[in-house]
């Protein structure tokens, strides 16, 4: 039994069970769904798939919307006026959510802050351990908001666990046994590579929206042939063309993977796209 199944199991037990001394919102307490706003759509996909009809969800950021640069609107402030639950990556990710929340004024709104020290890249949704923590945390709130419900909440929460485990788990074994470079040209996909064992030469793009310099540039693609890198990991859209580039330069192939889901789509088809795509460059064998 892995310790997020050990942990969610515990967590049921003890959810069933509060301390007398918990206080809940009063709405959370009397009306028979929790409010959730997140800051990402993939938050929001993340919530529903454990609260189910239990909980009504609404995202901030569209789809495939930047958070870094999201500039929220009088309508986004009274979807948080109304909500129960408020949930965030942190890490600076969302820098414009804690000015909504003062503007907010919500005392009893409980927030989620997921990204924890002592991580500082906030693209915490796109391995498999920080994904585990992250339902773990989720799971852990709904049940303190709703306690009557935390056995479904903890089932929901290890059939998803289950499925996205068997997910990267395949792709693993696709993966080379011994350790293989890739170069990445955005500061995005840290958490991914090391999580697969493959190791990053890079990014070229040291913050997002950076401009390297062509020094950077010719830095990259020597440790890309030092290292005897075998692909480029870029994002369409993001990179300023700089990937192509990178690529070109080094004799690479290029592949683009995304950040988040786009819109409507669900979390673990958006990670098994990008894992066949990230599989595909690094074997060279298109995956099926």
């Amino acid at each position: 039994m892995t310790l997020s199944k050990r942990f969610l199991l515990i967590l049921a037990a003890s959810c069933l069970v509060l301390s007398p001394s918990f206080s809940l919102p009063v709405s959370a307490a009397t009306d028979n769904t929790i409010s959730v706003v997140t800051t990402l759509a993939l938050l929001a996909d993340l919530t529903q798939e454990i609260g189910g009809p239990y909980v009504t969800v609404t995202s901030l950021v569209p789809g495939l919307g930047n958070p870094h640069s999201f500039e929220p609107t009088i309508r986004h402030l009274r979807l948080l006026q109304d909500a129960d639950l408020f949930i965030r990556v942190g890490l600076d990710l969302e820098p414009w959510s804690d000015q909504l929340l003062k503007s907010a004024d919500r005392g009893q709104l409980l927030v989620l802050t997921l990204g924890q020290a002592p991580d500082h890249d906030p693209h915490i949704w796109l391995d498999e351990p920080h994904l585990q923590a992250m339902i773990d945390q989720l799971t852990n709130t709904l049940c303190e908001l709703m306690p009557a419900r935390a056995a479904y909440f903890v089932g929901q929460a290890q059939a998803f666990l289950a499925q996205a485990a068997e997910i990267f788990a395949h792709y693993r074994r696709l993966l080379p046994q011994q350790p293989v470079s890739v170069v990445t040209a955005v500061p995005t996909y840290s958490y991914l590579l090391a999580d697969l064992g493959l190791r990053e030469i890079g990014p070229l793009e040291e913050g997002h929206g950076d401009q390297p310099s062509a020094r950077r540039v010719a830095q990259l693609v020597s440790a890309a042939k030092a290292g005897r890198a075998v692909a480029v990991i870029s994002e369409q859209g993001f990179d300023h063309g700089f990937g192509a580039v990178l690529a070109q330069e080094a004799g690479l192939p290029l592949v683009y993977l995304t950040p988040t889901p786009a819109p409507n789509e669900e979390y673990l088809s958006f990670i098994r796209r990008n894992l066949e795509a990230l599989t595909a460059a690094v074997t060279g064998v298109p995956i099926k």
